[in-house]
């Protein structure tokens, strides 16, 4: 993996910079995609986990309550 990777910056690296430039701008407007997608995913995950009684609603006092004891 880390030779592939290598490999795959050499060959940015040998991009114009404009060509570098649209590729980050590419790679980053994924990277926000993909995000985006793990948030609603997440989201739908814990709805249906309260809904099936898995879930509790806390406050944020509740919740620094637990983690400081």
């Amino acid at each position: 993996m880390a030779n592939t990777f290598d490999t795959v910056l050499d060959e940015v690296e040998s991009l114009p910079l404009d060509s570098q430039i649209e590729l980050l701008e590419i790679l980053q407007k994924r990277v926000t995609e993909q995000r985006r997608t793990n948030i609603v995913r997440d989201v739908k995950k814990a709805n249906a986990e309260y809904k099936a009684g898995k879930g509790v609603v806390s406050t944020p006092d509740d919740i620094l309550t637990v983690i400081l004891g």
